[in-house]
């Protein structure tokens, strides 16, 4: 897949903002759900 791809080539800082996004994302997924 592309992303992992992207993933090894990407810095520790880019891998950090991702991680960050990342978890929002599934956060506000989480949170859509419960309501």
């Amino acid at each position: 897949m592309r992303a992992r791809e992207l993933r090894r080539r990407s810095t520790d800082a880019e891998r950090f903002l991702w991680r960050r996004l990342r978890n929002r994302q599934i956060a506000g997924t989480k949170f859509r759900r419960q309501v």
